[in-house]
């Protein structure tokens, strides 16, 4: 198992001066479009993004896997050591800083040069996407733990899959620790419940962090920030407007989204 480290990196993160990355994005697109040309499902599900959710498939990828022979380029263009990017043994996880790009796994299993041997895309649900494509595959990974993927089509050595992250950013699956689980599904609960109409914003504020860190106590730092951020989408998209009370369902992309505006009530403080 592999775990880089760069504190540069990390201190690129930091900075509010976003440079534009030319060079390092058109290298991804070369790729995807050589990826695109090998794996005809990606190829369709690409073109359902674009036509049916105006959305591009380079905002739906979470990694590309390729050879060694192509780390160079990488590096040039800013890609550098991905400082939390945990892989499995002969694999080498890359980032760009600057720039919000899918990260590159270096595997020295890949003989490829022209285009990625392996392309995954971004779920909020593994389940929820093999249903609405029809998958059966096996999930590496068990429910609720903080890494799942699933093979979705390999065509001409070319392999897209699926995967499903809670709070952890590296590529190895992991069982759950005995109580995890359970300990996550009450934080979530928590969160999902806590009050949200306040007389007195500070009473509501002062509430809403006592909370917050029993979330955190329970999950973990990281868990709780997936947790906070799931539960704060799904309860504003059920108070968008712009649905008028119907309900809306897109398969064409990675998830099935089903979303649904609640009455219109007080406005919240927190």
């Amino acid at each position: 198992m592999n775990i880089t480290r760069a504190k540069p990196a990390a201190a690129k993160e930091n900075r509010f001066d976003w440079p534009l990355c030319y060079e390092a994005e058109n290298l991804v697109l070369a790729q995807l479009e050589a990826f695109l040309r090998r794996n005809r499902f990606a190829k369709q599900l690409s073109e359902r993004m674009r036509n049916e959710t105006g959305t591009l498939l380079i905002d739906w990828v979470d990694y590309l896997v390729v050879a060694p022979a192509v780390e160079g380029q990488l590096r040039e263009a800013g890609y550098t050591d991905d400082p939390l990017g945990e892989t499995p043994a002969r694999q080498k996880a890359l980032w760009h800083p600057a720039a919000m790009l899918p990260r590159v796994l270096v595997d020295a299993r890949c003989a490829s040069v022209g285009s990625p041997n392996a392309l995954a895309i971004r779920t909020e649900s593994i389940s929820d996407f093999m249903a609405a494509h029809g998958l059966s595959n096996q999930p590496e990974g068990e429910p609720l733990t903080r890494f799942r993927r699933v093979l979705v089509a390999d065509e001409n050595n070319a392999r897209l899959e699926a995967v499903e992250r809670r709070g952890y950013r590296g590529f190895v699956p992991a069982k759950a620790a005995p109580g995890q689980i359970e300990n996550f599904l009450k934080a979530q609960e928590l969160w999902q419940t806590r009050p949200r109409d306040f007389a007195d914003d500070a009473e509501g504020y002062r509430q809403t962090q006592s909370i917050l860190d029993r979330v955190i106590g329970l999950a973990g730092r990281d868990l709780a920030c997936h947790i906070v951020f799931a539960a704060e989408r799904a309860f504003w998209q059920r108070r968008n407007r712009a649905n008028n009370g119907r309900t809306v369902s897109a398969s064409a992309g990675p998830t099935t989204i089903t979303t649904r505006s609640a009455p219109h009530g007080r406005t919240s403080s927190i």
